[in-house]
């Protein structure tokens, strides 16, 4: 009997064993590892993300200087544009003014041509100097020095003109183109000296309404602003309906003095 029931025993205690899964053949059995209880805050299966607590700051800083950089460039593209507009506004003025500069050399050398033809010099005239040319003819050097571009030669025989023929026609547009030549070379006291003449001893003449309006460009260029206002207020009360192309340049040319101040 006792030797049924300790065999017995002993199978129990294995089939005990061997359903808690911890007893292996020719194995002690070992103990189970003790199971923790999931954490409240933190899943077992993830891990904590760190949170770095000025990164929103970071992001809004970077974003700012990106958009302060595009501005820039923006700028600087506008900026050059600009330029770009100036420098085509200013090659045109030059045109212009080159371009009307050539058309009062085309008129003058035509009107002495017409003159020439149809208007007789005065008796007095007519007896030259030795080795002077005919007024006609000596005006017609002095445009053909001035086209060339020659102004020494040509103030020589403009001068040589206004001393042999002071009372011919073309007296005048001797003294104007003189202090047209004089102002491109920037000699702005003898400027200023042929342009008055034309004003003061030729009111006249087609030529006046244009050497007044020379006349403030003169003093301008001399440094006489104030001057130069005064003179082109005159053109504009002076010959309002009589030269509108004088008054117009005189009127754009007052108003950039003024918006310089």
């Amino acid at each position: 009997m006792k030797y049924t029931v300790l065999p017995l025993a002993l199978m129990l205690s294995m089939l005990s064993a061997a359903e808690d899964g911890w007893v292996a053949v020719g194995q002690a059995p070992t103990a189970k590892p003790a199971i923790q209880a999931p954490s409240s805050s933190v899943s077992p299966t993830t891990s904590p993300i760190p949170i770095l607590n000025n990164a929103p700051v970071q992001v809004a800083n970077s974003s700012l200087q990106v958009e302060l950089l595009s501005m820039v460039e923006t700028m600087q593209q506008e900026i050059a544009e600009l330029r770009g507009i100036v420098e085509e506004q200013n090659h045109s003025i030059e045109m212009l003014q080159k371009q009307q500069q050539q058309r009062y050399l085309d008129l003058d050398r035509r009107m002495a041509e017409l003159l020439k033809t149809s208007i007789p010099s005065t008796p007095t005239e007519q007896v030259n100097q030795v080795g002077v040319l005919a007024a006609d003819d000596l005006y017609a050097s002095a445009m053909s020095f001035i086209k060339k571009k020659d102004f020494t030669s040509a103030l020589k025989q403009l001068d040589l003109f206004a001393k042999t023929y002071p009372q011919h026609d073309l007296a005048a547009n001797a003294f104007y183109w003189s202090g047209e030549v004089q102002l491109a070379e920037g000699n702005f006291d003898l400027a200023i000296q042929q342009f008055n003449t034309v004003v003061k001893h030729h009111g006249q003449h087609n030529k006046a309404a244009d050497s007044h309006y020379k006349l403030a460009v003169s003093y301008d260029r001399s440094g006489d602003a104030n001057k130069a206002k005064q003179i082109l207020a005159q053109v504009i009360e002076l010959y309002k309906g009589k030269s509108d192309s004088a008054v117009r340049l005189a009127e754009r040319y007052l108003a950039r003095l003024n918006s310089a101040e």
